[in-house]
């Protein structure tokens, strides 16, 4: 038995590719905290799509963004800096490895992108 779970798992890995050192980045606009990692959900979450903005613009290939469904603003409070838009690049995936900005599904809803 122990021997067909390791083929398994084995042949998992051979078909999904992962890329070593990815990582997963949250954003929670109700719990979230611009001033933390990101790292987790809820109050470990970033809370605004500009800091969100700000992580993927230092992104490495197969990281992964996931935004809680809610609504978000392109420039806090309304403000005319809408930078956010911009990516600074270089800023790049690979055909393997993509970086991926998506709903977190943990979650049921929508997410909202305002102004």
């Amino acid at each position: 038995m122990k021997f067909s779970a390791r083929i398994l798992v084995w042949a998992l890995v051979a078909v999904c590719p992962v890329s070593l050192g990815a990582a997963t980045y949250y954003l929670d606009g109700s719990e979230g905290d611009d001033a933390g990692a990101g790292t987790s959900r809820g109050a470990g979450a970033w809370r605004t799509w500009a800091r969100l903005m700000t992580g993927v613009n230092s992104a490495q290939p197969g990281d992964m963004f996931l935004a809680r469904p809610g609504r978000y603003y392109a420039a806090n409070g309304g403000g005319s800096d809408d930078n956010w838009r911009n990516l600074k690049g270089p800023v790049s995936g690979s055909s393997d490895a993509w970086i991926t900005i998506s709903v977190d599904t943990d979650y049921s809803g929508d997410v909202e992108l305002v102004g």
